[in-house]
């Protein structure tokens, strides 16, 4: 399980104020308006302290508070206190932070992360009282997207990937090799790679007489109905490694026969508890299954060297 901490967060949010006993509070009486700039907001689980703005229009001739409540609406209700919190519910925006005829006070609502793999989760917050201020656009509804289920995001960070590789000399025996790895991939939901595409970085994975630096692509995909999924590397996509401008290489597998471009592919599953697996291999199954073996291929030239029984933990 993961460790929830509510932090305590010193709120320097530009114009929040939470004012002290001693300050007077004393009512705007200008003509100013106020709301959620607006109606929906999506956000991860994961993401932590997010700012929801509230905008004033107006110059004010004196103080303006807000009180927020929160709802748990939709299929999939959101529970305060288990799945978010909110630093502070009373906003108190004095005439001593701002005059100008334009200014944003920010909600700052914690996200609380878990391992329960879920649909959606929806909370609804609202202005339900205010002073000083005409409220418009008094609600937004904030839907959190379940982490545990992208688990494309899970992928990325470190791992070792280990397994068999060519010897550095030709005719030198095939020797077991680790290396410290790096998996990335698209932050963007809107992005096409989304949800589809990693990239593996191994820094000096192969020795050609130099150590080239090696970066390839890893297609992900996951069924939530069987809560398995597959990592593929893909071949032929790109130039994993170049050196000095003139040498290009990129990743070929073989059918036995023949060099080819077919992906080699792994399959993973969640563990006991739904828990996110800590190994994925691409190894041998047999001596005259071939397809799992990695060349580092250069158009023109050949293949340099090789890898196999590969895989990936934490």
């Amino acid at each position: 399980m993961k460790y929830i901490k509510l932090l305590a967060v010193a709120l320097v949010t530009t114009f929040v104020a939470s004012c002290n006993e001693d300050d007077e509070f004393t009512v705007n009486t200008n003509k100013t308006v106020s709301g959620f700039e607006t109606d929906s907001l999506r956000t991860k689980e994961s993401a932590g302290i997010i700012n929801i703005p509230i905008t004033v229009e107006g110059k004010r001739n004196g103080d303006i508070s807000f009180e927020i409540s929160a709802q748990g609406t939709g299929e999939n209700p959101a529970v305060e206190g288990k799945h978010f919190a909110i630093t502070e519910k009373n906003i108190k925006l004095l005439e001593k932070n701002d005059t100008t005829s334009s200014t944003t006070v920010n909600v700052q609502f914690q996200c609380i992360d878990d391992d329960v793999i879920n649909e959606p989760r929806e909370v609804t917050l609202t202005i339900k009282a205010s002073n000083g201020v005409e409220l418009q656009n008094k609600q937004i509804v904030v839907t959190l997207r379940d982490n545990d289920a992208a688990f494309y995001e899970k992928f990325q960070g470190k791992w070792t990937l280990t397994g068999m590789t060519s010897g550095d000399k030709d005719g030198d025996p095939d020797k077991e090799f680790s290396k410290e790895i790096v998996i990335k991939g698209a932050i963007d939901e809107e992005d096409p790679d989304y949800d589809h595409i990693l990239t593996i970085s191994a820094p000096a994975l192969f020795n050609v007489g130099v150590f080239l630096n090696c970066e390839w692509p890893l297609e992900y995909t996951y069924d939530k109905t069987t809560k398995t999924g597959t990592l593929s590397h893909l071949m032929n996509r790109n130039y994993v490694a170049t050196y000095d401008g003139g040498y290009k290489w990129v990743f070929v597998t073989d059918d036995g026969a023949n060099l080819s471009a077919a992906p080699v592919t792994a399959e993973w599953a969640l563990g006991e508890g739904d828990t996110f697996p800590t190994e994925v291999s691409w190894e041998l199954e047999s001596d005259d299954e071939p397809y799992r073996w990695i060349y580092l291929y250069q158009p023109g030239a050949g293949t340099w060297n090789y890898m196999y029984n590969l895989k990936i933990s934490k």
